[in-house]
């Protein structure tokens, strides 16, 4: 999938917002080429766009194809010239803090340029389309308006069920569209793509229809229009998963990017001095230092006569399958000191259904969807459980 990093977007949006003093005549420019690539990107990609709260593109999906992808990426080189042009106009008076905002809109940039023509992504991930519908809709299932809570009207909640619907409606063409463009399909993106793809059927058809039937009425017209759309969704992406098991063991492990493509992204995009051997570097350091504590460690344990491990309340997690085990005790305490504290509130699928959040989906019980702040859950890249506690962990709302 060509996921858009949410930083350097919400670093734009921060640009776009700055107040320059009539002096800093560079300014201008960038805010307006910072301002034409975050709204830009948010109406070509709308699942970005609902993951960032930019309002109008909740019911759309967009429609891949070899000239959308094409014209993708001229519009990055395109802003990668405006931007050139802005930064030779620089003065030797401009301000630091524009010369850092060109710095980080360009490491965007290249990021999201190296993602089409390097990384290709979007060609190797056979389950993107079916898994971006459920991760959008499940950020709108979030943040679905609640009347008489934060001005929220009956209005905007019915508006916000016929985006879902759309969004729904649009899928099976999505799916079909995307799939052109994956070329070079991934093993390991889509074995663990089909394990995501599996946990849909539960969260679309459980808290998601649940709500559905509950806030637009079991016999509404809103509702068999909305079931029509999920029943087509979830064909859509069956069949999808369908395909990824059936092929995934003929596809190469090409998901690697190789250690020229690695060296230009510290340069390019993480704007660091370092290359793949200074990683390396630190990382044998890292390693060294963690095997002599573990060594003193263990040399204590013996003069002690304190086992070293979890069955001595500390020290090393056990390995193999117990360690399964071992983390879901330390979630389940985690969990009552976070309820007893009412430090946050956590659904419950991720307390008791851990296999099924890295499907992004399960049943949230005894939750009224609304959440207070919109999280994205395509940045970072992250996949799973960190991805669904991102998104589902929201501050505990003022009765």
């Amino acid at each position: 999938m060509n996921r858009l990093s949410t930083r350097g977007l919400c670093a734009a949006l921060l640009l776009t917002f700055a107040l320059p003093s009539a002096a800093e005549t560079s300014h201008e420019p960038l805010v307006s080429l910072a301002q034409d690539y975050l709204y830009t990107s948010a109406r070509v990609h709308p699942v970005l766009a609902t993951g960032l709260g930019i309002s109008g593109h909740d019911g759309e999906l967009e429609m891949r194809s070899e000239a959308w992808r094409a014209a993708e990426i001229t519009r990055h080189q395109q802003w990668l010239a405006r931007l050139d042009a802005i930064t030779a106009a620089f003065a030797p008076d401009t301000s630091m803090v524009d010369r850092d905002d060109a710095r980080l809109l360009r490491a965007q940039l290249m990021r999201d340029l190296n993602q089409l023509l390097v990384y290709q992504s979007d060609r190797k991930d056979y389950s993107a389309p079916g898994n971006s519908v459920v991760i959008a809709v499940f950020t709108q299932f979030q943040h679905l308006p609640v009347p008489g809570r934060d001005g929220a009207t009956a209005a905007d909640q019915r508006r916000a069920w016929g985006d879902i619907t759309s969004r729904l409606s649009l899928t099976p063409a999505y799916i079909t569209a995307y799939r052109s463009v994956v070329t070079m399909p991934c093993h390991l993106f889509g074995i663990v793509g089909s394990k995501e793809l599996g946990g849909a059927p539960e969260f679309l058809k459980g808290a998601l229809s649940d709500a559905a039937r509950t806030q637009l009425g079991e016999h509404s017209a809103d509702y068999a229009k909305f079931l029509k759309a999920r029943d087509g969704a979830l064909k859509s992406i069956a069949d999808l998963k369908a395909y990824i098991d059936a092929h995934a063991a003929e596809w190469p492990e090409n998901y690697a990017m190789g250690r020229e493509a690695y060296d230009r992204m510290l340069k390019e995009e993480q704007l660091l001095p370092f290359n793949a051997n200074d990683v390396a570097r630190m990382g044998e350091d890292e390693l060294a230092h963690g095997w002599a504590e573990e060594a003193w460690l263990q040399n204590l344990a013996r003069q002690s006569g304190v086992a070293l491990g979890a069955p001595s309340g500390g020290g090393l997690a056990p390995g193999g399958p117990a360690l399964i085990g071992y983390y879901r005790e330390r979630i389940a305490e985690l969990s009552k000191f976070v309820t007893d504290t009412e430090v946050v509130t956590i659904q419950r699928l991720l307390l008791h259904h851990p296999a099924e959040i890295a499907g992004g989906g399960g049943r949230a019980s005894g939750h009224e969807p609304g959440f207070r702040s919109r999280s994205h859950p395509l940045d970072c890249g992250a996949r799973g459980p960190a991805r669904a506690l991102h998104a589902a962990v929201h501050r505990k709302a003022p009765p």
